[in-house]
């Protein structure tokens, strides 16, 4: 008898949505929101039988990171625990829209806004020698030419120009070109 393969042709993956892609995407939006002055971080990892994921505010400009909150599920995804300091134990959530209402209230509480507040003013004291810029607009920082290139690179839309500049001049220029990202550099980065 041939080697025969039981298994079905498709598990359904795409249709889960699982708490950690959740937490992931509010951790980008939070980036967006604040011009990646203040970032989202989530963390996974196993407890017994359990998934914990970790979701921390990250100040990158000040490598600082405060964890906020904390879920545990099982490998079924709901109903899952947040564990928060604002509240007395563990929130039992019983499914994605639950879980969505928790996070924006957790998201939009004084304590959390407090914190990204804190993270963005302490970020913008302390400057970094490059600067992300598109069509006038500030984009972000960062503390090496070569990391203002990935950053540029991450950050550039289609058929856009992003200028690398340092405190006195223009080093830099990251160019999409119908999908083609180039990078010239204009002066050699000290």
């Amino acid at each position: 008898m041939p080697n025969e393969n039981l298994w079905p042709e498709d598990f359904g993956v795409d249709a889960v949505v699982t708490p950690g892609t959740i937490l992931r995407e509010q951790a980008s939006a939070l980036g967006t929101r604040t011009s990646n002055l203040v970032e989202g971080e989530v963390s996974s990892t196993t407890q017994g039988d359990s998934l914990v994921e970790q979701f921390y505010v990250y100040a990158p400009i000040l490598d600082y990171r405060v964890p906020l909150f904390r879920v545990q599920h099982k490998i079924d995804p709901f109903p899952l625990d947040i564990y928060w300091r604002q509240w007395d134990g563990p929130r039992r959530v019983p499914d994605d829209q639950g879980f969505r209402h928790a996070l924006g209230e957790i998201f939009q509480h004084e304590t959390t806004r407090r914190t990204v507040a804190q993270l963005i003013a302490n970020s913008r004291q302390r400057t970094l020698p490059f600067r992300l810029i598109e069509d006038g607009e500030w984009l972000a920082d960062a503390r090496t030419f070569e990391e203002a290139i990935g950053k540029a690179k991450k950050l550039i839309r289609r058929d856009g120009l992003i200028e690398i500049h340092d405190e006195a001049e223009l080093k830099g220029i990251v160019r999409d070109d119908d999908g083609a990202t180039t990078v010239h550099e204009v002066k050699k980065a000290q």
